[in-house]
């Protein structure tokens, strides 16, 4: 695709995620209506054609995965769940924070939750 060709718009809802357990990094860390309905306002703008991405990014370095909290909100994992499966992007990040910037340090492996 060249570089200046058109892009489809993209829609990214980024959650903070400090909640640990053992190596896995969780989200959320308490119910979180307001994160379920940002979880189905991607799907809706998904289905508009629009990419969508949800985005965690953990601000510690000592995990080796990202996984949903479904055990403190399970309707957000299953939300989450079926955001996934209508298309919406799902990443989790561990980042280096500083005090002008956050910078992506690495991908951390996705697991469901559900």
């Amino acid at each position: 695709m060249p570089l200046l060709a058109p892009q489809p718009t993209c829609y990214i809802e980024v959650k903070n995620v400090h909640y640990k357990k053992g190596t896995t990094a969780y989200f959320p860390d308490s119910v979180t209506e307001r994160g379920q309905k940002h979880l189905r306002d991607l799907m809706v703008l998904r289905e508009t054609g629009a990419r969508c991405v949800m985005l965690y990014i953990i601000q510690r370095d000592d995990v080796a995965s990202f996984s949903l909290a479904g055990f403190i909100d399970p309707a957000y994992a299953v939300i989450a769940k079926e955001a996934k499966e209508s298309g919406v992007e799902i990443y989790a990040f561990t980042v280096k924070p500083s005090l002008n910037d956050l910078i992506l340090t690495r991908e951390i492996r996705y697991l469901s939750g559900v």
